[in-house]
């Protein structure tokens, strides 16, 4: 995915210095100027044509929304303020998100999430490589090739690697809908293991199959999940 050019709108030196901190743990997020006045908004978002600005509402010269009317290409908008009373207006502005100060990191994750989603190219018959991910306080692209294993957990979903594990906010079903059929496939309603990291294969009580990853950790498929391991490989 390409970076997505940033600008941070602020009044305050402070405020603007918090949000570079944590979009620096967003890979896909490149800051390409910011501003502290409304007027200097204007010029400086009809000149690099970001993609994304950060915007606060209360500023000197003109205040979050008057830069949005004077502005050529509307970019996407995530509104940063202290004031709770502006949200209904700023959402009638088609904002992506109202962060209300102080706002913390989990919260801005929470925001960054949505916009790589909005930003997320996902072209035409071809199936994802990666998939998105947050790592403790930081949001990173995990190549599928690495994954060893998923596993449900009640509504969220495990993702196993050969050497961490990463909890999506998605159940199993929607998890797999995005990974490759071709190497992935459930083998247990709670499990969807990549065959191409499978080294053993072993057929145990009632013909079920257990199967040993690259981590040596073993699943056991269900009946189902054993009969289409077998018409997949053999």
């Amino acid at each position: 995915m390409q970076k997505i050019k940033t600008i941070i709108i602020d009044d305050e030196p402070l405020a603007r210095q918090l949000i570079k901190e944590f979009c620096e743990s967003v890979s896909q997020i490149e800051i390409i100027d910011e501003c502290q006045n409304g007027v200097e908004a204007v010029k400086k978002i009809n000149l690099l044509n970001p993609d994304l600005v950060f915007l606060d509402i209360q500023m000197p010269g003109k205040d979050g929304f008057e830069v949005l009317e004077d502005i050529t290409n509307l970019p996407k908008i995530i509104f940063t303020t202290a004031y709770d009373e502006f949200a209904v207006k700023a959402f009638e502005k088609n904002a992506l998100d109202y962060l209300l100060k102080p706002f913390d990191e989990e919260r801005f994750c929470k925001a960054v999430e949505r916009i790589v989603k909005v930003f997320e190219i996902k072209p035409s018959g071809r199936v994802k490589d990666k998939i998105f991910i947050r790592s403790g306080s930081s949001l990173k692209f995990l190549k599928v090739s690495e994954i060893l294993y998923l596993e449900a957990e009640n509504d969220y979903t495990k993702v196993v690697t050969e050497n961490d594990e990463f909890l999506l906010s998605k159940n199993l079903s929607q998890a797999e809908s995005n990974l490759p059929k071709q190497n992935f496939l459930r083998v247990h309603r709670s499990f969807v293991i990549n065959l191409e990291k499978c080294v053993n294969f072993q057929t145990i009580d009632n013909g079920k199959i257990c199967i040993t990853v690259t981590n040596q950790e073993k699943i056991i498929c269900s009946r189902s999940g054993s009969k289409r391991l077998r018409e997949m490989l053999f």
